[in-house]
């Protein structure tokens, strides 16, 4: 691979999404400079959203660099099974509008935690947001590792000097920006993301001499098949993913701190419900590209497969790969598919920098200084989002040592949803359980 590929237009692109984060971050910092910034302010941006730039952040977070990059190269080793976490999403949209978002929106909680406390007992409160610091941090780990292992490929730039120089610019502007300035660089973010993954498919489709080619290779190569009734241990069974992919999708939007704090921010439950469809649509939508992308992929390398030729040294390096490949095509081709994999990774890193901050004041500290003034708090939370930057740094030496990009999120959700889904059934169904005995 020649880094001597990456142009100076490809650097532009580059430049623009890292810019535009910043400057929308700082613009905000600069707006309510004069104003003491409450908690509800920098945690749920005043509870006065707009409807459009949420559902958009309320998508971004979990469009993440790992599903352009992993999900990618699941797709081209093993097939179309994808599909099923649209099928997820759905019915995580009726759970969440009928079951989550009523329960959430009449307690007007900042925490999602806090509702373990109003149910059960500050203990489980804990245990709870603990669990979800934990495999945050995993996945936070997760989300900078892929675009800077990808930068690396295109351009010769050591993989944790882009990490450390990611996080921190990530850090500063949620820092400073609070929810609000999240949410709109969400928004930018996912028109660069949707924006380069349209490209690079145009780009593979013309590589294949046209889709009718890409769908003849994916079926004759066994990709393009979408369920498995025979065994649940397969790894693209219909029972596994019916299960865990819908358990998956009702933790992560209706249960998670990062995606509950958009649903708060709006001011009643009405525009609540409004903004799960439109998510609906959107992620179904990106998740369609991605599998039209994976088949595309495929239908390119039909014939001779650079991981089992030698080329890459993980499957997970199939997109980067083929980007390299094609860049000559046209200069700036390689700067729209690093911007696309990184705005994925600014937007869910800073959502969860922001989520945790809140979770920590929250739950940790706000308890033991009760009468804390306003500003103070802004602080702490300030503080410790660079904190959770510099510890979500270390663990990247960990995460690179492990095994599949997909497989390591997959079990970062599957630690903390299972207890979540638990906890939340348990004290919404049955009103005799308590923090002592399930029945009493």
């Amino acid at each position: 691979m020649d880094p001597g590929q990456f142009s100076l237009l490809d650097y532009i692109f580059f430049v623009i999404v890292i810019v535009v984060s910043s400057s929308i971050g700082l613009y905000y910092a600069i707006k309510l400079r004069k104003t003491v910034t409450t908690v509800d302010d920098y945690l749920l941006g005043g509870r006065n959203m707009r409807l459009l730039p949420v559902a958009c952040s309320l998508a971004a977070t979990s469009l993440t660099a790992m599903a352009s990059v992993g999900i990618i190269a699941e797709i081209y080793a093993y097939g179309t099974y994808v599909w099923i976490v649209s099928y997820g999403v759905v019915v995580m949209g009726i759970f969440l509008s009928w079951i989550f978002l009523p329960i959430f929106s009449e307690l007007k909680l900042t925490s999602v935690f806090k509702y373990f406390e109003l149910r059960f007992n500050r203990r489980v409160r804990l245990l709870a947001s603990g669990l979800f610091l934990l495999s945050g941090l995993m996945y936070l780990s997760v989300t900078v590792y892929v675009p800077a292992l990808t930068f690396q490929r295109v351009t010769g730039i050591n993989t944790y000097v882009t990490i450390i120089v990611l996080s921190l610019i990530c850090a500063i502007y949620t820092a400073i920006g609070g929810l609000r300035a999240v949410i709109w660089t969400d928004v930018v973010q996912l028109v660069f993301m949707f924006s380069s993954i349209v490209v690079i498919i145009f780009v593979g489709v013309n590589s294949a001499n046209g889709f009718d080619n890409v769908i003849d290779a994916a079926r004759q190569g066994g990709r393009l098949y979408f369920v498995n009734y025979k065994s649940i241990n397969a790894r693209s069974s219909i029972w596994s993913h019916a299960f865990s992919t819908v358990f998956l999708m009702i933790y992560q939007y209706g249960l998670s701190q990062t995606n509950i704090q958009r649903f708060m921010s709006f001011p009643n439950l009405r525009k609540m419900r409004i903004s799960v469809w439109i998510l609906v649509a959107v992620f179904s939508f990106y998740n369609f590209l991605i599998v039209i992308l994976g088949i595309v992929l495929y239908a390119n390398y039909e014939s001779c497969d650079p991981y089992r030729a030698g080329f890459i040294k993980r499957i997970d390096h199939i997109l980067p790969h083929f980007i390299q490949e094609k860049a000559s095509l046209f200069l700036g081709f390689n700067g729209i598919f690093i911007a696309g994999i990184f705005s994925a990774s600014l937007s869910t890193t800073s959502s969860y920098l922001n989520a945790m901050s809140g979770i920590i004041y929250e739950d940790f500290i706000s308890p033991l200084y009760p009468r804390m003034k306003e500003n103070m708090a802004g602080r702490i939370m300030k503080t410790t989002v660079f904190i959770l930057a510099v510890l979500q740094i270390g663990l990247v030496f960990f995460i690179e040592r492990m095994g599949s990009i997909a497989q390591i999120v997959s079990q970062c959700m599957s630690l903390n949803a299972c207890t979540m889904i638990t906890l939340f059934t348990l004290g919404v169904f049955i009103p005799k359980a308590n923090s002592k005995v399930p029945f009493y």
